[in-house]
């Protein structure tokens, strides 16, 4: 798959702008707890990029690779950080979710009775419980029959405490 996927911010007044480009299918967006790194899946490559930013400006600067998935671990789809740091992150076609710590090292990995576990937030009391949206599009009748949960919500309390997620300030 070429990489024509771009990033996009739109600012407060409405206005966008491109703020990165060649990404093959950008997705799953955080950011640390103080607002320093940014967080970007590029799905298809199989790769999470964390980004020098800038909260005031609103840029990201100096891509790194944070963590590749090996095929077998699925695709990196949504993603959210605790208070910690650390990055937890869903696996489209990957029956997981794995938290790395700031370093990019797999500190746990969380298997799930699905094969597509799509995103996730932290919310409930205290940012403890872990939401994780899951998906049986592209299942065949026999896979979907075999996980009857793909679909599902699922909600994990945890032992990390989430961040609440920023507003839109337009």
């Amino acid at each position: 798959q070429l990489a024509t996927g771009n990033l996009y911010r739109l600012d407060a007044d409405l206005s966008i702008h491109r703020m990165e480009e060649g990404l093959r299918c950008p997705n799953g967006m955080a950011w640390s707890p103080d607002d320093r790194l940014m967080y970007l899946c590029d799905t298809w490559a199989r790769r999470i990029f964390d980004y020098d930013f800038d909260a005031d400006e609103g840029v990201p600067r100096n891509r790194r690779l944070f963590a590749e998935l090996p095929p077998a671990d699925g695709f990196p789809d949504g993603l959210s950080v605790d208070a910690d740091g650390c990055v937890w992150n869903a696996h489209y076609d990957g029956w997981r979710i794995t938290r790395y710590t700031p370093d990019g090292k797999v500190d746990r990995v969380i298997p799930m009775p699905v094969q597509h576990v799509t995103s996730l937030t932290f919310g409930g009391s205290g940012y403890r419980m872990l939401y994780v949206t899951t998906s049986f599009l592209r299942l065949s009748n026999e896979q979907h029959a075999a996980q009857p949960d793909a679909g599902h919500l699922f909600a994990i309390k945890v032992p990390a405490q989430g961040l609440p997620e920023p507003a839109f300030g337009g």
